[in-house]
């Protein structure tokens, strides 16, 4: 059952990618570095899947598995994820974190992103960045 999860996650995935991912890859990293919040939503929205939400025993919110996605897209496009966390801030609904590293010659840059978890109106998407 393991393996099927991580197949479908896998295809799902592939399935999900736009055509030209390298350029927003680039597009990504030169928003975080500049700290373009507008672009950085925007791009991060695009990463996130776009099916329905998958509740299970584990995951009352059901948005697990695009987290996992999103995180994957991320490490994907050479940045270093350093901390991520899925619905771990007690608000309502729940709120995830995503801390990512991008390095550019010598510019190195840390930035948070807020994911928020809202099973109301089957959305994952970007909230903030700080």
């Amino acid at each position: 059952m393991k393996n099927f999860l991580l197949l479908l996650t896998a295809a799902i995935c592939l399935l999900s990618c736009k055509k030209g991912g390298e350029h927003d890859c680039q597009a990504l990293k030169t928003a975080l570095l500049a700290g373009d919040e507008a672009s950085v939503k925007r791009l991060i929205n695009e990463l996130i899947p776009s099916f329905d939400r998958q509740v299970t025993a584990t995951d009352q919110t059901g948005f697990k598995i695009h987290f996992d996605i999103l995180i994957d897209k991320l490490k994907s496009c050479d940045m270093a994820v350093t901390y991520a966390c899925y619905s771990c801030v007690a608000t309502y609904p729940p709120i995830s974190e995503v801390s990512l590293q991008v390095t550019a010659g010598n510019q190195r840059v840390e930035r948070s992103i807020d994911l928020r978890t809202d099973p109301h109106n089957n959305r994952f998407s970007f909230l903030s960045m700080h």
